[in-house]
């Protein structure tokens, strides 16, 4: 294999090649904020494809679009009761977790001298804050603190920023879902004629140990959230289902 002869012909060939591989990956990277929402989206609908075919075939909803709109509804509809089920246990759950520190505080040798400490404390410094406030430090530290409210400010446009681009990732959803058999289906055209049946057969093979992955590993971190949330629901845990849900989901990452 080292004998073979590289030609100059081969040489531009494996060149552009390389060129043609770094420039794919660099357009990637630089278009990556906008490609997120698409890749997350494909990705949904992905595994929500199953449920949009059994709403259309099994329950013989003809129009595709009236089917991804009753999955994605059943989605959202599901996703909401399980918010509601949990969140507000949890709520009830975090001001216990407060209260009981608040009695470990009070109850502790020094807890009731932390008022008492603090209002000593006050007394003792008041001068020197009523000093420090008429100062020009505190002036310089005003003119401080103006670019970290610019970088909260920025901060808050980049949430606003994020929610508009769950928003656009819900349409590219909507799209994708209605035309993902034949995205599907015409995907393997890209490739050349001869190599077409290898990737068809490669893409099978993906499919099919994707989703067996997907299933068993779903299957066993919400195994693992039920039991870790009963078991620490009867122990009386504090934020018994938050730390279950946590567990459950630390379980589907794969290590």
């Amino acid at each position: 294999m080292f004998d073979e002869k590289i030609t100059f012909d081969k040489f531009i060939r494996w060149f552009l090649v390389a060129a043609l591989i770094f420039a794919v990956f660099y357009v990637l990277n630089y278009l990556s904020h906008v490609l997120l929402p698409f890749f997350i989206a494909w990705f949904i609908a992905y595994l929500l494809n199953p449920v949009v075919k059994f709403v259309q075939y099994k329950l013989r909803v003809k129009v595709r679009a009236i089917a991804v709109i009753i999955t994605m509804l059943l989605v959202v509809t599901g996703i909401s009761c399980v918010v509601y089920a949990i969140v507000p246990p949890m709520i009830d759950q975090a001001e216990r977790l407060g209260d009981a520190a608040n009695k470990y505080v009070l109850h502790t040798a020094n807890g009731n001298r932390i008022m008492v400490m603090v209002r000593e404390w006050i007394q003792e410094y008041l001068p020197q804050i009523r000093h420090y406030l008429n100062s020009a430090d505190f002036t310089a530290t005003i003119k401080n603190s103006i670019p970290k409210l610019f970088s909260f400010l920025g901060q808050t446009a980049s949430i606003v920023i994020s929610i508009i681009a769950s928003f656009i990732t819900l349409l590219y959803l909507f799209f994708i879902l209605l035309d993902y058999e034949r995205l599907v289906k015409n995907f393997i055209r890209i490739f050349p004629k001869g190599q077409r049946p290898f990737w068809t057969d490669l893409m099978q093979d993906v499919e099919v140990e994707l989703n067996n992955y997907i299933r068993g590993q779903g299957l066993v971190g919400l195994t693992m959230g039920i039991l870790f949330c009963i078991g620490f629901t009867i122990i009386d845990f504090p934020i018994a289902i938050g730390m279950g849900i946590l567990i459950g989901v630390l379980t589907l990452i794969p290590y």
